[in-house]
Order: C-alpha cells, then structure tokens, then sequence
C-alpha cells in the first residue's frame, strides 16, 4: 500500500481528446489536462473560472437565421451589426440603436458565407454570388449600403456569354453544327472558340446568325446548352481602325472589317494602339462609338489579335468576387466562379478604381499558380499577404520586402491544409483559421526558423472539440479566449496565449444553441455579443445577448428595486422556463416564469433572473508511476481532495457539496460569504479503480478554481 500527496497546479492544457485522455499519461499536457471542462474559462495564469453569463438585450428580427458582425470605428464608437434575410439591425452600448435598420440583398443562404472588411466608417462586404457592396457610416441612425460605385471595375478578354440557348449536333471530339435559339453568330467569330464546361470547340465558319460550324477538340457534357451557360471566347477575330488617334476623354470611331460588334458590347472596353477607350454607343456590326481613357497613339489599323477587346471580370455569369481585404492601401478582392485564383488590387489610395497599368500605384490583376488550382477562399494581411486557399496557405510579397505593385508580385507557397469559409481573424502574431472539413482550428505564423510561414493543428490534442464543425471564429483579448461556435450550438472556447504556451480548450453549453459570435472594444474592455437560439413554450427564438462576468446565469435580466420585493416582472421572453435567481448576492432557488413574472419566496433589492448554466471540470486519472512502473490498473482510494479556490461562494465534488454556508436565511441577514483559501472534502464515492473527481457549481454563485490537492492511497 503506498500513500500520495498530489497536486494539479493548473488547467491550462484544457479538455484533453479521449485519445490522450485515457492512454497517454506520458505526454506533457496530460499533467495540466482535464477530462472535461465545461461553462468555465480556461485563465492563461491557469485556474478555471466560472464563464460570465449573458444579459438579455431583444430578439432577432422575426427570430430567423441571422449573423453578427464587429464594426469598430474606435473605443467609444463601436458597434455589432445583426445581418439578417434581406436587412441590417445595429447595436451599441448593450442596446439596439432605436427601431432603425436598413436593407441588404442578401439571404439566409448567403449569411454564413459574406466575408468583411472595415476601414474607418467604411466597409466593403463580397459573396460569391452579390455584386460587392460597400457599407458607409454617418452616424448612429445612418448607415447607406450599396453596390460598390467602382469607378472602373476589373476587366479582361472574357468573351462574350450570350443568353441564347445552343443545340450541337454532337458533343463529340469532331466537327459538327452549332444551332442558335435566336441570331448571335457574327462572321467575325471565326477562329473563336466556344466554351461550356469542359467542352472547347472552335468556329470554323458562320453560315447565319443561328448556324456555325463548329470543330470540337474537347468534347461537351452535352448538346443542349441553356442559355448563359456557353461562352464565345476571346474578341472579334477582324481587323480594327480607329477613326483618329485620340487623347484621354476624346471620342472616336472603331471600325471592324468584318462584322464583330454586338449591342451589348456598350459598356466594354478595347484596347487598340496602346490606347484604352471604353464602347458608349453601338452603331452597327462593324462600327462603334467611344470615349478615350487612355491615349490611343495611332489611328493605324490593327490586325486580329493585336487589340482586344474585354469586359468587366464580374458579373451575374461569371460570379462575384468572394474574398475581400486591404492592405497597404489597396483594396484587394479574389476569386469568382470564372477566376477563382485571380486577385485584384485596386489603384493605391484609390479603393474604387480597378484600370489595370504597369505602374506603381496602379491596378492589377494576378492569378496564383498553386499546385493544386484551389479556389482562393481568404485575404489577411499578415507579415506577407495571406493567401488561403481550399488546399494551400501561400503568401504573396513584392520581393525582397518592397510593396505589390502591378510589375513586382512573389508568390511563396507556405503550407498545404487548406481553409474553409469561415471567416478567419487575427491573433496577436498569428491567423487563425478552420480547416476544409471544419473540425480542425489552425494559426498560420511566420517561423525565423524556417524562414517562412507554418499552419500547426491548435486543436490536435483536442480533436473532439470540434465534433460536428466551426461556423465562425472570435477573439477576445482581456482573458485571452479564442471563440468558435460549433454547428450544433455548442460553443468551443480556448485559453489561448501562445507566448505563454498555452493553448486549453473546453466548451460552453447553454440552454439553447450559439448561432453566431462578435467581439467589439468599450471604453473598459470589450463586450462579447451571442445570438443563441431558445426554445420558448414551444417556439424557437433567436435572441441576441451579451456575455457579462457580474451575471452569473443566462439570457438574464438585472434589476433593483430600493423597496425590497417578491414579484419581478419583465422576464416575458423566458415565458415558461425555470429560470434560477441570484437576489442580494444569494442564490434564492427556481422559479417558472408565468405571464411574464415570477415571485420570489422572499423579498429582495437586487436580483438576476435567467437560466441555468452549470460550470464543472472533471480532472483525469492520476499517474503515480515513474521509472517504467504505473499505477495504472491497481486499486485506488481517494481520501480527501483540497479544493483550493479565489473568490468562491459554492461548489459540489463529486456530488458532495463543500462546506460553505447553506443557501437559507443569512445569519445576520448577510450572504454567503466568497472564500480565498483551500476547501476540503472527504470520503469521496470513486470508482475502486478510477479517481475522476468532478468539481462543478451548479448554484449562480462565484467560482474560481485554482488547483486541486487529492490525497490518494493505492494498493497493489
């Protein structure tokens, strides 16, 4: 028989993987490891401390699928703004800004997938299938969001798309006639090529307006084509003259030798004789009309494929960009279906002007060349640039530590786990983002060792954390805690300091669900808002509250009255629940809120009325072996275990409450008092060959655990 004095002095390697948790006592984190850790915050300095509760502040709109969003301006002007179907709700102070909101095109589909970037009042928000909008402040009841008013968008030689349905006559490699649902073949569309898909043929010859012959080289899905699901590649294949050479703002004819020109050319822009000029006006197939954005030098004719002619990379077809940042006065977006590895950056200091140069401040477009062709799904400024993409993480500099310009851009390929949609954030040095698959949280950080950047696995030695996927990432600075609300409503939340070299995740459970997470400063701090879906008499509701460390339950009112009292009302969106009740700083029991009230068996000054959450840590079994030997398997009693704790008014260890004043009448009509020191249990109920103390308060009364002292005896 041998007897065992031991004590865990911190929790700071969190709720540890059953994979870890029940074989591997050799690994370091097992030491500092929990079996569990639930409604608490994992301190960085190592103690578990009761999660704040959240103060009730209003209802979603209609209680539908909605997503917060951080608008930070400064410290005192700092606002979360509820994005819902087709609307925007503003917040600050804890409260609602009045009844004001203002529409968005967005819907319930699109939510989860915007990404954001804010700059003083301004906000730039893309969605792979909504035109870019921007987002303006003007004040606390008046935001204006429209479709970016680009000066010049991004445009290339993307061909024409015509809303026309096709019929080939076969889809196979060979030549074959491509029928028209209406005229849109023109003769100078000869030597184009036709694309849908992984289909590509090329024209050989136009017979009419709705017949071409076309040889297939690579064969089509099929023979019906819909409309806007086929494109004609490239520009008129003819000769173009310009009517004059022509300085900026002039205008000119161009003249096509063949017929080439559609309507709905108007709008696009060709470039002839080192000239830019931009189409305003449609005179026939062969002739157009247009205003000079950049000088064309000569009115010498040009032959086919010496000019182009191109249109904006975006649109409704083509898609939208989905990725949106700035960095170093550039507003960058990237990847649309028809480009999904092509970033754009604006002119410096010029966030609406997209005309593509060769100078330094100006435009450019820039397609990646990853080895694998992923979509890009992030923008994030780091050291370099961040580029992540479905399967890579790459960076992109000017090289040799000089800024992107049009002429001078390095592409690094940095790591290979690839990113989903989540929207990652910044953390201290590093990025946090989730993998494809949403079950794995990684930080991409730049290594001297190495030169360059890696993507550790933060969730490796909690891989069950994630269970059934991150749909969005917060951070909030004043414990370090690292935000990550998983599908299915619950919240994983990690103590995250690498400096510190800590990194412990456990989980917050609620009644309901957590949908959705934003971070903002205050003059203070910072407040952390939720949306969390409830069920209310039979209803579900979606309500927005915000988590408060003086509020020890969820979804809560606060009140005080001068004038002890029994009845408080005000509690109507909690129709029906039990709700637990914290009156002058004493837990007063459970109450079912009926007509929007509840009364209390005794008067009080000051309550907090809302739902139960109940903080608790499971400690893991201990290892007592060393040199090659375990204590492993042999029978094991647990004398008494040493709770030593900070500022604690209640907790339960395995089912045995310790010795703080019971939850009656006060002596001396006074609470509870908080206790600094050590709290001792004894004769606790462990398994013979198991000691798994469960340490919880299920009470809305303080609680902070510093570390645990068990006295073991084991025989063998």
């Amino acid at each position: 028989m041998a007897r065992a004095s031991i004590i865990q002095t911190n929790f700071t390697s969190g709720e540890l993987t059953p994979r870890i948790a029940y074989g591997r006592m050799d690994v370091s984190k097992y030491q500092n490891g929990l079996k569990r850790a639930e409604n608490v915050i994992l301190t960085v300095q190592g103690g578990a401390l009761r999660r704040p509760g959240t103060r009730f502040i209003g209802e979603v709109k209609g209680s539908n699928v909605a997503r917060l969003i951080s608008f930070i301006y400064n410290r005192s002007q700092a606002y979360v703004l509820e994005m819902g179907i087709g609307y925007m709700r503003f917040y600050r102070n804890r409260a609602r800004i009045g009844a004001y909101e203002i529409a968005t095109p967005y819907t319930a589909d699109q939510l989860p997938s915007i990404t954001f970037v804010q700059k003083a009042d301004t906000a730039f928000l893309a969605h792979a299938a909504v035109y870019p909008q921007r987002l303006q402040r003007f004040g606390d009841t008046s935001w204006k969001i429209e479709n970016t008013p680009f000066v010049t968008e991004p445009f290339s030689e993307v061909g024409t798309t015509p809303a026309v349905a096709l019929t080939l006559g076969s889809a196979a490699v060979g030549s074959t006639t491509a029928t028209a649902a209406s005229s849109i073949f023109l003769a100078a569309d000869v030597g184009r090529q036709i694309d849908s898909g992984a289909g590509v043929g090329t024209i050989t010859a136009v017979a009419s307006g709705t017949s071409a012959t076309v040889n297939i080289t690579s064969p089509f899905s099929s023979t019906a084509l819909a409309p806007s699901t086929w494109t004609i590649e490239g520009s008129p294949n003819t000769t173009l003259t310009p009517s004059a050479a022509g300085v900026v703002d002039a205008v000119i004819t161009l003249t096509l030798s063949a017929a080439g020109w559609r309507a709905d050319d108007v709008g696009k822009y060709v470039s002839v004789n080192a000239g830019l000029v931009k189409i305003t006006a449609f005179g026939s197939a062969t002739s157009v009309t247009g205003i000079v954005l950049t000088e064309v030098t000569s009115a010498v004719a040009a032959p086919p494929t010496a000019w182009t002619l191109q249109a904006n990379s975006w649109n409704a077809v083509r898609g939208y960009p989905r990725s949106v940042t700035i960095n170093k006065q550039r507003l960058y977006l990237a990847n649309t279906v028809k480009y999904p590895q092509t970033i754009w950056g604006s002119e410096i200091r010029g966030y609406l002007s997209y005309r593509i140069g060769i100078a330094d401040d100006e435009a450019f477009a820039f397609e990646l060349d990853g080895a694998n062709n992923s979509p890009i799904m992030h923008l994030s400024p780091l050291r370099k640039m961040a580029v992540l993409t479905e399967s890579d993480e790459m960076s992109l500099t000017g090289g040799q530590e000089k800024p992107i310009t049009p002429t001078n851009i390095d592409k690094n390929d940095e790591s290979s786990s690839g990113a989903n949609d989540v929207k990652p954030i910044k953390v201290g040095n590093e990025l946090i983002y989730v993998s494809p698959d949403g079950l794995k949280v990684r930080s991409l950080g730049y290594r001297y060792d190495i030169d360059g950047f890696s993507s550790p696995d933060r969730t490796v030695f909690a891989e069950h954390i994630t269970k059934s996927g991150i749909r969005e990432l917060a951070f909030e600075k004043q414990d370090a805690t690292l935000y990550a609300p998983r599908n299915d409503g619950v919240m994983a939340v990690c103590a995250y300091d690498i400096e510190q070299e800590v990194v412990g995740w456990g989980r917050w459970i609620t009644d309901g669900k957590f949908e959705s997470i934003a971070v903002i400063p205050t003059a203070i701090g910072e407040d952390t808002y939720v949306i969390v879906s409830r069920v209310i008499n039979g209803v579900l509701k979606r309500y927005i509250e915000v988590l408060d460390r003086n509020v020890l339950v969820d979804c809560a009112v606060v009140a005080s009255d001068p004038t002890p009292k029994t009845v408080w009302t005000g509690l109507s969106h909690l129709e029906g629940k039990v709700v637990q009740v914290r009156a002058d700083d004493a837990y007063s029991g459970e109450y079912t809120v009926t007509g929007g009230q509840i009364e209390l068996d005794l008067p009080a000054s000051s309550v907090q009325i809302g739902l139960k959450f109940n903080p608790l840590i499971e400690l893991l079994q201990p290892e007592l072996g060393g040199q090659g030997s375990t204590s492993q398997g042999n029978p094991i009693t647990t004398a008494n275990v040493i709770v030593r704790v900070l500022d604690t008014q209640a907790l339960i260890v395995n089912g045995q409450e310790a010795e703080f004043r019971q939850f009656d009448i006060p002596v001396l009509d006074l609470p509870p008092p908080t206790v600094e020191g050590d709290i001792r249990t004894f004769t606790l109920s462990d398994s013979i060959y198991l000691t798994h103390q469960i340490i919880e308060c299920p009470f809305p009364a303080p609680f902070h655990v510093l570390n645990v002292i068990r006295k073991l005896t084991v025989n063998d």
